[in-house]
């Protein structure tokens, strides 16, 4: 059986991918309620902890997780809420946004009134430059802004699938 020299081989393509992830997320012990929800798109804005990151940053003050390296990210992001009071019930939409704009991944979930509670998630590929911030946008039927829900938990969380 032939034998290979290590230096002899190419080892220029041979190397690990840069792991890249972030989390933000909310519990059902933090009480976070998220107001005034309507057709105007609003940042979600319920996070009370950073989760565990690597190369990405995850800033629950800010409500953004900021991409480290450039690459295919998948991005998933999960919630389980109910309304505030009656007058609450209707449709909610959540929407992943990259620098404030949004994407095509969502959700679409609707409720009842107060007590009715309800969860959803979405989740999808995007290829991400660095520096790319991932937000969560919400909104209702409501004209008059007036929808408020309790968020009782939730999640946003980005990785870097490989090289790319």
């Amino acid at each position: 059986m032939p034998s290979v020299q290590h230096n002899a081989l190419d080892t220029t393509n041979l190397h690990e991918p840069k792991r890249s992830y972030a989390n933000l997320y909310v519990t059902h012990s933090d009480s976070a309620t998220i107001s005034t929800i309507g057709t105007t798109q609003k940042t979600f804005d319920a996070w009370a902890h950073n989760g565990p990151e690597h190369d990405s940053a995850g800033d629950y003050t800010t409500n953004k997780i900021t991409v480290g390296t450039a690459g295919d990210y998948y991005i998933n992001f999960s919630m389980s809420f109910s309304t505030v009071a009656v007058a609450d019930s209707g449709q909610y939409e959540v929407h992943i946004a990259i620098d404030g704009v949004e994407d095509s991944i969502g959700l679409h979930r609707s409720l009842s009134g107060t007590d009715d509670l309800g969860a959803g998630s979405c989740s999808g590929v995007l290829a991400l430059a660095a520096g790319a911030e991932v937000s969560v946008l919400i909104e209702s039927d409501n004209g008059s802004d007036t929808d408020d829900i309790n968020v009782i938990s939730a999640s946003l969380t980005v990785f870097r699938l490989g090289n790319t």
